[in-house]
């Protein structure tokens, strides 16, 4: 081999000596902004729900009383876990959110009225949902999925005066069908650790509640039927990506 092939091989062994450290140092900072590797994570967030106004139904002889109850922002709370395919992430979780309830309006062909009433229609939801991670190629990942699963709500007895009239309602825990629709942000915080915030829709389907006593002895009173209820949502929180490298 002669002298002048010798030192080329040396010159280029020289450079891609150089530049190997650099591609090596630019690739880790390119998987370094990519999410975490699929599979299994476990999942807490918690916030507020700002609820909507469920209506309310009932009858007392051959008056039908129609109206909604009022409701002040909640706080909200949601645990769980679930598997991450690549785009798409599935999660089983349990919430739980204590709407207060602060008035009740109703009428009927003859009155209307409304009257304070304090009662807490707490939602404790077991639900199973599926999300679709919008692919960026950076530690932000926007996403949009939803969730549906059976609810149990259980309101404790509580009594207001409308009009005058003193109405006691029974204590009752139901089963009820829950849903919620959320679009988030997550940012890919280390490969074990996501931290996310998301709004969206927590609701339920009409539950029935029985009236102990009415206005006056004697007369029927049915049972009151509460409407779909539920609220917008606003959540932080982070997922643990286990076993994540």
């Amino acid at each position: 081999m002669n002298k002048f092939l010798v030192a080329r091989v040396s010159v280029i062994a020289t450079l891609l000596g150089a530049i190997s450290p650099v591609y090596s140092q630019d690739n880790d900072s390119q998987k370094d902004n990519l999410p975490p590797a699929k599979g299994w994570y476990a999942t807490l967030g918690g916030g507020v729900v700002v609820p909507t106004s469920p209506s309310v139904s009932f009858s007392i002889s051959e008056f039908s009383n129609t109206g909604s109850v009022t409701q002040s922002t909640a706080p909200s709370l949601e645990v769980g876990f679930g598997y991450d395919f690549g785009s798409i992430r599935t999660e089983f979780t349990y919430g739980y959110t204590p709407i207060n309830s602060s008035t009740l309006s109703v009428a009927n062909s003859l009155v209307s009225a409304s009257a304070p009433v304090s009662s807490t229609y707490n939602i404790n939801s077991f639900l199973f949902g599926a999300y679709y991670d919008i692919p960026t190629k950076s530690r932000w990942t926007p996403y949009i999925g939803g969730a549906i699963g059976p609810g149990l709500v259980s309101i404790p007895s509580f009594n207001s005066v409308i009009d005058g009239d003193s109405y006691v309602l029974s204590p009752t825990t139901s089963g009820v069908f829950a849903y919620q629709a959320k679009a988030g942000v997550t940012y890919a915080a280390s490969k074990q650790f996501d931290l996310f915030a998301e709004a969206g829709y927590l609701g339920t389907s009409s539950l029935t509640l029985n009236i102990l006593q009415g206005p006056n002895p004697g007369e029927t009173v049915s049972p009151l039927t509460l409407g779909p209820n539920g609220g917008f949502l606003a959540k932080i929180g982070f997922r643990y990506r286990i076993g994540g490298k």
